[in-house]
C-alpha cells in the first residue's frame, strides 16, 4: 500500500513538473516573438531616421544595421559534467487517497507436489464396537445325500450288564387259569368280564 501511494505521488509530481515546463516554454516563445517584433520595428525606425538625416545633408549617428548572420562555427569540445551533492529529502507529503483494488490476475501453474510428511503418532485404542446380530438369512437348499459309509465290524458281546429298564405298565387280568390239587384239576374264571376275582370249579371227569 505504501509503495502504491509513493508511486502515485511520484506520478503527480512528474505531471506537475511537465506542466510547469510546458507553460514556461510557451511563455518564453511568446516573449521571444515579441522581442523580435520590437527589434524589427526599432531597426525600421532607425533606417527611416538615417534616410531623413542623409536627405537633409547630415551624417546619421545611428550605428549601421547588423549584417547577415554568419555560418555556425565548429563544435567545441564537450564540457565537463559536474554533478552536485545530493540534497536532503524533502518533507513527506500528505497521504493520498487509497487506490481501487486491481483485478484478479491469471491463476499461475500448479506448484510441484511436496514431499510426504512423516507419520503421525499412534492414536489411542478405540472402544470395542457394539455387537449386533443380524436377522437370520434365507434357508438354503438341502444338500445332496452323501455316499453310503462302509459297514462297521460286529462288536464284541459286552460283559457289563446294562442299566435297569423302566417298569412296564400292568397287564390285563387273565381270562382264565387252571391248577391241580391232588387228583382234581380246577378251572378259575372271572366273576364278570374285566374283574379280578375268580371262581374256581373242579373239572368233571367224563
Amino acid at each position: 500500500m505504501g509503495e502504491h501511494v509513493r508511486r502515485v505521488r511520484r506520478n503527480w509530481l512528474i505531471i506537475a513538473i511537465a506542466a510547469v515546463v510546458a507553460i514556461l516554454g510557451v511563455w518564453a516563445s511568446v516573449q521571444i516573438n515579441a522581442l523580435g517584433e520590437q527589434l524589427r520595428e526599432s531597426e525600421q525606425n532607425q533606417q527611416v531616421l538615417s534616410d531623413q538625416v542623409e536627405k537633409l545633408g547630415g551624417v546619421p549617428l545611428v550605428s549601421p544595421s547588423p549584417g547577415p548572420r554568419g555560418e555556425p562555427g565548429p563544435t567545441g569540445p564537450p564540457g565537463q559534467t559536474i554533478v552536485g551533492p545530493r540534497g536532503s529529502p524533502g518533507p513527506s507529503g500528505p497521504p493520498g487517497m487509497p487506490g481501487r483494488d486491481g483485478k484478479d490476475g491469471v491463476a499461475g501453474p500448479a506448484g510441484p507436489q511436496g514431499a510426504a510428511g512423516s507419520p503421525g503418532p499412534k492414536g489411542d485404542r478405540g472402544e470395542p464396537g457394539a455387537t449386533v446380530t443380524g436377522p437370520p438369512g434365507a434357508k438354503g437348499e438341502p444338500g445332496k445325500d452323501g455316499a453310503d459309509g462302509v459297514d462297521g465290524k460286529d462288536g464284541k458281546d459286552s460283559t457289563v450288564p446294562g442299566p435297569k429298564g423302566e417298569k412296564g405298565d400292568p397287564g390285563s387280568p387273565p381270562t382264565s387259569w387252571t391248577f391241580t390239587a391232588g387228583a382234581t384239576t380246577y378251572t378259575c374264571t372271572p366273576d364278570e368280564p374285566g374283574a379280578t376275582t375268580y371262581t374256581c370249579k373242579p373239572e368233571t371227569t367224563p
